[in-house]
């Protein structure tokens, strides 16, 4: 399995790869190809959780001064219009990491490859080359932002929304390397119903939609409903990015009933 971000103390991408390891270890033994960044967390949780991921076999891929990691100065290029620099950062640690399953497979014979995190459709890693059966997923980034909805996130994220719109469309077009991959896997995870469209749409595959987040542990047996003398009651989560839309909610918000009262 290829999971640059696999961390059990973080979410985001990091929770992704870690709890999709988490639960394929329960029915299989992977290695996982990891950014050396995450060595002390995943040894410490292993020391304290001993029989969480007893099944797993972690490689670090080496670190590289050219290799991305989240450090401020990186995350301050991620945030800002040399994200390309980001890009082609990580997409040489994803050639050191192919290098290191190859030889990894020479030794070992693993009977199928798996590409799972970052989860972006740009960066299908090289798993795909390998002479065994290919996962990718689960797939994400190929939805757009729709241009009507556009104005509400305001100037700096309209023009921000605007130009990844016009990127991924000229991306789905022209990455050779994602079409190959998706041409060469024997199963695709899309992560959205969207993004299984989009699939079809552009590279006609079939694939299978599992949000990316996992199923969870417990599922509650029992949904409380709301009686008709209650509030609506909401929660929000999320970074207060302009792609989380939180003033999309707020604008729903205003348009509501004044009878009808919400916390």
């Amino acid at each position: 399995m290829n999971a640059y971000a696999c961390n059990p103390y973080h979410g985001s991408e990091e929770g992704v790869g870690w709890n999709w390891v988490r639960m394929i270890s329960a029915f299989a033994a992977p290695w996982v190809l990891v950014a050396s960044h995450h060595r002390q967390d995943i040894e410490d949780f292993q020391v304290n959780n001993p029989r969480v991921v007893r099944n797993v076999t972690f490689v670090y891929v080496p670190h590289k001064p050219w290799h991305y990691r989240p450090t401020p100065g990186w995350k301050w290029i991620e945030g800002s219009v040399f994200k390309p620099v980001m890009n082609m950062a990580y997409a040489l640690w994803l050639r050191d990491a192919f290098k290191v399953a190859r030889g990894l497979h020479r030794e070992q014979g693993f009977d199928l490859a798996h590409q799972l995190t970052y989860v972006g459709f740009r960066f299908p890693g090289h798993l795909w080359k390998l002479d065994i059966p290919f996962i990718w997923g689960p797939i994400g980034g190929l939805e757009n932002t729709p241009w009507r909805f556009l104005p509400v996130l305001g100037w700096r994220g309209a023009m921000y929304y605007a130009g990844r719109n016009l990127i991924n469309s000229l991306q789905k077009l022209t990455l050779r390397s994602a079409r190959k991959a998706f041409n060469k896997a024997n199963v695709l995870i899309a992560a959205t119903s969207g993004i299984q469209k989009e699939i079809d749409r552009w590279y006609g595959c079939a694939s299978q939609v599992i949000v990316e987040v996992g199923p969870p542990d417990k599922v509650a047996s029992k949904i409380n409903g709301r009686q008709s003398d209650e509030p609506l009651r909401l929660v929000w989560s999320g970074e207060h990015l302009p792609g989380k839309a939180l003033p999309l909610l707020m604008s729903a918000l205003a348009n509501l009933p004044e009878a009808l009262e919400w916390h």
